[in-house]
């Protein structure tokens, strides 16, 4: 039995490299599980979401609408050509201002001058026909009186050769003659006759002459004055149509520009708050503000649009600048904020509050999630310049909110709420009310550590490893 070590020693030795190696590695390992020391414990903690809440102060809130609204001018106009002419200058550009009456552009006037010289010759060539006429109809008059006469000295004269020609003193050729003269007189005075009572047709299309001549004379000096475009009105260039040198034709635009006093700014109301945009028109009107580089400039609602277009899902509010100094370009879109009548009852919450589109979330006594079911009124700018939203819902002053956004929030699920203060009051905050009981705070469990082995059982340990 004494021997046994020694042979066990010796049959060790037999043994490959390989085996000995294997099966010393084999029985480190199962040593090294067997007497490992124990992990130590690590105190149980809490894995509930941690969430921001505030607490809710429902009060009177005046909701501000987000729009966006695009400049219009009630005066716009595109000039256009009235005569033949070739483009001279340019003398505004786009983006210029010009006052009433500027001159913006220049047309060749030499054809339009040409036009205005044929116009005043053929107003003289109608004066002198009427000249004349007036001459001619004096000479008439008097030529009708001797014409008269002579026609009585021819009748006398037919007379005498008849009673002649009764006693043979008188040939009949002498009496043809004589009646053929006297026709031939009576035929003179129906002429000057005629031509006489004819004067005051005469005149009358002659008067007509001349107006049409003297309207033809005034087209061409109106042509002559269009030559030269001017500024109908106060307003900025938005576009040159022409460019110098470009032969234009009666009808052709020429250049484009807008009034810029008394600009409007056309946005698109939602039909949900038309019926508060008709009650605050009616008690006097809307204010907002209108956002144009890093400014905020007041502007009121004027009106609402008599037409709605197809396929727009709200009517159109025309808005007028209170600061008739600011001159936006025309068709630039802008941000823009429009105040409604205040409303009671409202939440003023962040943006975050909202989860999908028409629930926020609160806290019971035992600090689980709660759905509350709100609409969305509008939004409410802080004295800090932060924008919230108004909530209309089943709140209660007190009521713990949360304010941030929760992943996967449902109905019981346990937070660890963290208070950030609470709602802002409004206008007219609702009577303060004491916020409900908080759970007291669990109090932290002892963990039992794990006991440490004592020196004499590591001594052992280690004689029985070795």
């Amino acid at each position: 039995m004494s021997d046994l070590p020694a042979r066990l020693g010796a049959r060790w030795r037999e043994l490959p490299p390989v085996p000995r190696l294997l099966i010393g590695t084999l029985v480190a390992i199962i040593l090294l599980s067997l007497f490992k020391p124990s992990a130590p414990q690590k105190p149980a903690t809490d894995s509930s979401p941690r969430v921001q809440v505030e607490l809710a102060q429902p009060g009177r809130f005046a909701p501000q609408l987000s729009l966006f609204g695009r400049i219009e001018s009630p005066a716009s106009a595109t000039l256009s050509s009235s005569v033949v002419a070739l483009v001279q200058q340019a003398v505004a550009l786009p983006g210029d201002r010009v006052s009433k009456g500027d001159l913006i552009l220049q047309l060749d006037p030499r054809e339009a001058a040409l036009a205005r010289a044929q116009a005043e010759a053929s107003l003289a060539q109608a004066e002198a026909q009427k000249s004349a006429a007036i001459k001619r109809h004096q000479s008439d008059r008097k030529a009708l009186a001797l014409e008269q006469q002579l026609t009585k000295l021819a009748q006398e004269n037919v007379a005498r050769l008849e009673r002649l020609r009764q006693t043979n003193l008188a040939s009949q050729t002498q009496l043809d003659e004589a009646r053929q003269g006297l026709t031939r007189q009576q035929l003179s005075l129906e002429t000057r006759q005629l031509a006489v009572s004819n004067y005051q047709n005469d005149l009358r299309r002659l008067d007509s002459d001349i107006s049409r001549a003297r309207a033809a004379r005034d087209q061409a000096d109106l042509d002559l004055a269009r030559s030269q475009v001017h500024a109908p009105f106060d307003g900025r260039i938005t576009a040159l149509h022409v460019a110098e040198g470009e032969r234009v034709q009666p009808g052709a635009p020429l250049i484009s520009l807008y009034a810029d006093q008394g600009i409007e700014i056309r946005a698109q109301i939602p039909l949900s708050h038309l019926p508060e945009v008709r009650a605050g028109l009616n008690n006097g009107g809307l204010a907002g503000e209108l956002l144009i580089e890093n400014r905020r400039l007041p502007l009121r609602l004027a009106r609402l649009a008599g037409e709605v277009e197809r396929g727009r899902g709200g009517v159109d509010g025309l808005f007028v600048l209170e600061d008739s100094n600011v001159t936006p370009e025309l068709g630039r879109p802008l941000p823009m904020v429009l105040s409604l009548p205040p409303r009671d009852g409202l939440l003023a919450l962040p943006a975050a509050a909202l989860h999908g589109l028409d629930r926020v979330y609160r806290l019971d006594t035992e600090d689980r999630l709660q759905t509350v079911p709100v609409q969305r009124i509008g939004e409410w700018q802080q004295a800090d310049g932060q924008r919230r939203l108004l909530f209309q819902g089943d709140f209660n002053a007190g009521d713990r909110i949360v304010v941030n956004q929760l992943p996967g929030a449902i109905d019981g699920l346990k937070v660890q709420p963290s208070e950030s203060g609470q709602t802002p009051a409004g206008i007219e905050p609702a009577a303060d009310v004491a916020p409900p009981p908080q759970p007291a705070e669990e109090e932290p469990q002892p963990v039992e550590e794990a006991p440490q082995p004592t020196k004499k059982e590591t001594g052992s340990t280690e004689a029985d490893a070795t």
